[in-house]
This record gives C-alpha cells, structure tokens and sequence, in this order.
C-alpha cells in the first residue's frame, strides 16, 4: 500500500496520518446515517490499515524526526501555504 510505504517514510506524515484515522473512528458514533454495521467496517478497516502502518518497518529519518516528536512542528498551516 502506498500510504503505508509514505507513513513508514515520513515521520510528520505518519503522525497526522494515524492522528485522523483515531479521530475519525472516535467521530463515527456522531453520524446517525451510519448504520451499526456501516460503522463497524470503517471500525475494522481503520484497525487494519494501523496495524499495517504499525508493522511498516520505518526509516532512519522517521526513527530521528520521532525523537524530536511533538516539540517541533511538523505541518505547514493553511496561511503558510497561502503565502507561497
């Protein structure tokens, strides 16, 4: 999988990568369109695709960009962009 291969790469992009695959599976009980077994699919595929990220062996840039970890920050806000 291609964003597994990205996650395992880059450090910055694993962490909000993994950060919004939590936050969604914690959102999916705020959609009453979602039927029980709708929210059990994207339960078990998130479940899946972190365990997969998980297990990715992960580069040495990611290894020293994770000890650095939340102290720097590691996106780039949308005024940052717009000022390109």
């Amino acid at each position: 999988m291609i964003i597994v291969g990205l996650c395992a790469d880059d450090w910055g992009f694993w962490r909000t990568v993994t950060g919004n695959l939590k936050l969604t599976g914690s959102y999916l009980d705020g959609y009453p369109q979602l039927t029980a077994e709708d929210r059990q699919v994207v339960r078990q595929r998130i479940a899946e695709l972190m365990a997969l990220i998980d297990a990715a062996p992960k580069s040495s840039k990611w290894k020293l960009r994770s000890k650095i970890g939340e102290r720097v920050k590691w996106y780039k806000d949308v005024e940052e962009l717009a000022d390109r």
